[in-house]
């Protein structure tokens, strides 16, 4: 009874650590589990409906939460797009953009493309997006720190990032892109300026580019 007891609170501590997190798997809607076999052999579209279900068979993430295939034939680790398999969160397409979901199948934001691939973190945060908008995540538990109220965010350097919150986007042909002060702005919109990583103003940038 004592062992019973004992394995019974082991389980108990086990389910409600911080790091367990639950694994889910891509499944299409006639019940097939998404692998590299039936990506290959069925011929998929980018466009497929997928649907995440946990270990017991249980629907975790729906189809009806509209995401789709993309991405899945190319990476499959945690921190990949779209992931025949998760466990704690993951990028997944929804049609349009990334949205970054846990394993409740709760969206927390989009995705900020930078050099092919989701922004990759410098000094513990990374830029995310939110209605169009630009805002900050921290590394360490994907948590908001910075809300998404930017038009325009650099990475952090030396503790402090650059940001505006009007601004437009210029690209070169070749897929780079990159933000410069909206002319059609008032001018205290138009320049950019250096916050900290509470998000708070600490100084104008000079000159304003």
């Amino acid at each position: 009874m004592k062992l019973l007891k004992i394995k019974l609170l082991f389980i108990i501590l086990l389910l409600n650590t911080p790091t367990y997190a639950e694994k889910l798997c891509a499944y299409l809607a006639n019940g097939k589990r998404v692998t590299d076999k039936i990506l290959t052999d069925d011929k998929l579209g980018i466009r497929t409906p997928i649907q995440y279900k946990n270990q017991q068979g249980k629907v975790i993430i729906p189809l009806s939460a509209g995401f789709q295939t993309f991405g899945l034939a190319y990476q499959g680790s945690d921190a990949a797009c779209s992931p025949k398999c998760f466990r704690q969160h993951a990028w997944l397409y929804n049609g349009k953009d990334y949205d970054f979901v846990d394993n409740k199948g709760k969206v927390w934001y989009q995705i900020y493309w930078f050099d092919m691939g989701a922004d990759y973190p410098k000094e513990g945060l990374f830029r995310i997006k939110q209605n169009g908008l630009i805002g900050y995540a921290s590394e360490k538990n994907k948590k908001i720190v910075i809300p998404a109220r930017f038009q325009a965010a650099f990475p952090f350097e030396n503790g402090r990032a650059k940001v505006a919150y009007r601004a437009k986007s210029k690209c070169d042909g070749e897929g780079h892109c990159w933000s410069v002060p909206d002319p059609s702005a008032t001018d205290l919109e138009n320049r950019y300026f250096y916050i900290n990583k509470k998000g708070e103003f600490l100084a104008w940038v000079y000159p304003n580019n």
